[in-house]
């Protein structure tokens, strides 16, 4: 048994460990592990603990925070972002729609989507996968006459791997 004493101002007071009851306890295995675990124990790892995984929405809402932008910009972005399916993409509504919702133009909003697009990824908020192709081939500078035509015009050959046809 171990006695401390604390003096000053406050009263004395006496404090005893019971170091046998503590090591029997803590050989019992009642005390947290430090050593390596087994591959029974399903505990998550070390930096799955520490980490939040960032979705898609707030990694391009935090890229438009970034832009310097007006309000109304800012708020046809947010509903562009809103509106983006779990691909990515925009399908549904229109971006006519987005634009009346915001009270803007569809100049102001088509702006504002194009520069979307060029978020990372690049080709986010694409309405279809030929217009996410083509922001991606541009942004690449690889979108010379060819490529722009198979992409353009030969998507449907490309995915049946009907070569002659693109040809």
């Amino acid at each position: 048994n171990t006695e401390t004493e604390v003096k000053g101002d406050a009263p004395s007071a006496v404090t005893e460990v019971d170091w046998e009851s503590y090591l029997d306890s803590y050989s019992a295995g009642n005390a947290p592990s430090t050593g390596p675990r087994t591959q029974s124990e399903e505990l998550p790892s070390l930096e799955s603990t520490l980490t939040k995984k960032t979705s898609l929405f707030d990694h391009l809402q935090w890229q438009l925070s970034m832009m310097q932008i007006s309000e109304e910009e800012n708020r046809v972005g947010m509903a562009i972002l809103g509106n983006l399916d779990q691909d990515g993409y925009l399908k549904e509504p229109p971006l006519e729609d987005i634009a009346n919702e915001c009270e803007v133009s569809v100049e102001l909003a088509e702006s504002v989507l194009k520069r979307i697009q060029l978020f990372d990824p690049v080709g986010v908020a694409a309405r279809t996968l030929q217009e996410c192709l083509l922001i991606q081939a541009r942004h690449a500078e690889v979108d010379d006459d060819i490529l722009v035509r198979i992409i353009t015009h030969h998507l449907g050959n490309l995915e049946k791997k009907n070569y002659a046809a693109i040809a």
